[in-house]
């Protein structure tokens, strides 16, 4: 690393997948910069002297064997005005780093995750969120997905051009912000542990939502209901890979007229599907588990006798895949 900086001229470093641990404060010394991709590695941290990259705008920055070690920007965050993407930036108890996240007026792709307790830091960080109106796709999430860990997004008011929206770690409620980010495309929900109707009712109206990602431990309750009210004008892809969720998922008739992809894991869990034949547009079902889950054998054979009672033109195709 010591010859690469000198290269007082290069514009683009990759060092993803390699072994390298650690980067001289030098680096600072590319003012050319523009992107830094040190993703898969063994580096524990970025030098500090990262913030005087001026005209860095991408960075993107993990360890390969440790997931939850992230970038912890320092004092001077602000003068990176030219980062546009920016990936496993890890915001601890400093008030004025977030602060300075204000400041990056070009971001447009932030992968942002909490280890903090202190609730003026958290207070800010909402407050620089909402005024980053470049932000395009937004993943934030809690290093210990902490109950209500991130209650404090609750109050944000961020850019409504967002196209994607991760929210890993536990909250009371969505956010009603939500229902105004009429561009989202995609949402992915982890470790939020949601009860009753608060996904649904939240997302059922935005007119370019086309995918929900149910990952680990997003809804707590025991059934998921799809009700007829939840009518999902855009919504092609329906992904529920929680297999500690719902025991029970039901769709109404008249909810997701136009879900074409529904997949979700059994795991060793039991787990009934109901109403399957009220998603009048659905192409492909995917369903998973262990290989003596009765359940899942169960719903494979309803699956299948549900298609073949639909004219053929509505029929729908159930792939199983065993663990």
């Amino acid at each position: 690393m010591k010859h690469v900086c000198r290269m007082y001229l290069l514009r683009f470093l990759n060092l993803c997948g390699t072994d390298i641990t650690v980067i001289p404060p030098r680096i600072s010394d590319l003012e050319h910069l523009q992107a830094l991709h040190a993703s898969g590695t063994l580096l524990s941290e970025l030098p500090g002297t990262v913030t005087k990259l001026a005209k860095l705008e991408h960075l993107t920055f993990s360890n390969k064997e440790e997931w939850y070690t992230m970038w912890r920007p320092g004092k001077g965050l602000s003068k990176m005005k030219a980062l546009r993407v920016v990936t496993n930036m890890l915001m601890d108890e400093n008030h004025e780093v977030a602060r300075e996240i204000a400041e990056l007026e070009q971001l447009e792709d932030l992968c942002l995750y909490v280890n903090c307790s202190d609730s003026n830091v958290l207070t800010q960080l909402a407050k620089s969120l909402s005024k980053v109106r470049s932000l395009r796709s937004l993943n934030i999430g809690d290093i210990g997905w902490d109950d209500n860990s991130l209650d404090f997004i609750i109050e944000m008011s961020p850019s409504l051009s967002l196209h994607y929206l991760r929210i890993a770690g536990g909250i009371s409620e969505l956010p009603g912000w939500v229902r105004s980010l009429s561009s989202l495309a995609q949402i992915t929900i982890t470790w939020a542990r949601l009860v009753d109707d608060q996904l649904y009712d939240v997302l059922c109206k935005l007119p370019n939502l086309k995918s929900i990602n149910m990952g680990k431990m997003s809804y707590s309750g025991t059934e998921l209901v799809a009700r007829s009210r939840h009518t999902f004008p855009a919504l092609t892809d329906l992904s529920l890979s929680d297999a500690e969720g719902p025991k029970i998922i039901q769709f109404e008739e008249g909810s997701m007229a136009n879900l074409e992809t529904f997949a979700t894991d059994f795991a060793s869990m039991e787990r009934t599907i109901i109403g399957i034949q009220h998603l009048t547009s659905l192409k492909e079902v995917y369903i998973g588990g262990e290989n003596d889950n009765g359940s899942l054998d169960q719903a494979l054979k309803q699956l299948k006798s549900v298609s073949q009672s639909l004219p053929k033109p509505k029929q729908f195709q159930t792939t199983v895949r065993y663990s």
